[in-house]
């Protein structure tokens, strides 16, 4: 009788355990309720895009400047009625690259590479802390809170990334050796038809290996925010994404197949309005409106999202 009451306890306990989980619902609502409240975020993530993207297009415009000088030069002697025959007459022989423009592209992409990831991690950092301040404790927004955050996550945020990067790129290579070296094997024992059957289940675990990573690192980033460093945020990562079957993955899973799902409809809708005569350009700059907008919002959510599931409590 003592032996069935025990089990009868355990299996008590672990289904309260169970239903102490709150349900992803919740979790989805505290995330945007954080995002209501913390409004001033999108406008700084819109910030970010364009500093981000203001200095790729500035980085692209100085290795094509002597191409953009050529084009421009047969553009005002045409005066833009013949430029198309000066094209076809132009010296392209002379805009091929060598060792000094090969030199300062690859400077200027490290260049780029450098700042994106310093304001990736000022931004990341600064927006993981505000919310998680907002969400344990009920802070409002601060400008000089979220950039003070931000100075003080910004290396742990890059000792993040670097990480991150070396995990997901060395699991890429791994994959991608073994892959080769199945489809060489296949290919020398006439099993050809074998190795494309088995390419099928191999791209969907592929696929889910490579959510699973994303999710991990976006997790990790919330963890982050504890105060207790690189390797303890990607720790207890880990241990959140094996909790509940994956729970936390499949939750951001989710988000990325709806916003996915919406952004191709919506866009293909638009497409097809602006074929429209007249109105067509309408269409095409509202589709442009809100495919920026969506994209501002997803990286405010996700990380809403990532503290969510980082302050869960187990009664």
């Amino acid at each position: 009788p003592s032996r069935e009451k025990g089990k009868s306890s355990v299996i008590g306990v672990s289904m309260v355990r169970e239903k102490s989980i709150p349900p992803l619902s919740d979790v989805y609502r505290k995330a945007w309720e954080s995002c209501a409240v913390l409004w001033p975020l999108f406008i700084l993530r819109f910030v970010f895009l364009v500093l981000n993207f203001g200095t790729l297009f500035f980085c692209l415009f100085l290795v094509c400047w002597p191409l953009i000088q050529a084009l421009w030069k047969g553009f005002r002697e045409t005066e833009g009625q013949n430029l198309s025959r000066y094209m076809q007459s132009m010296d392209w022989s002379g805009y091929l690259p060598d060792s000094s423009s090969i030199l300062m592209t690859i400077g200027l992409a490290l260049i780029y590479i450098t700042w994106w990831s310093l304001l990736a991690a000022l931004f990341d950092g600064a927006v993981y802390s505000r919310m998680r301040e907002h969400q344990e404790n009920g802070s409002p927004f601060s400008l000089a809170e979220f950039f003070k955050d931000g100075i003080r996550y910004l290396f742990p945020m890059i000792g993040l990334q670097v990480l991150w990067s070396l995990l997901f790129f060395g699991v890429m290579l791994f994959g991608l050796l073994g892959g080769v070296l199945a489809a060489l094997l296949f290919h020398a024992l006439s099993l050809v038809w074998l190795g494309i059957l088995l390419a099928i289940p191999v791209f969907f675990v592929a696929m889910a290996v490579i959510i699973a990573l994303a999710g991990y690192g976006i997790l990790a980033g919330a963890y982050l925010m504890e105060g207790k460093g690189v390797i303890h945020a990607m720790r207890q990562s880990f241990y959140k994404c094996l909790e509940g079957h994956g729970r936390a993955i499949w939750g951001i899973l989710l988000l990325w197949v709806i916003y996915f799902v919406f952004s191709i409809a919506f866009q293909a809708v638009m497409s097809i309005f602006g074929l429209i005569p007249l109105i067509g350009l309408l269409f095409i700059i509202a589709q442009w409106a809100v495919s920026l907008f969506l994209s501002v919002a997803i990286w405010v959510y996700v990380p809403a999202l990532a503290v969510a599931f980082s302050l869960e409590k187990e009664d």
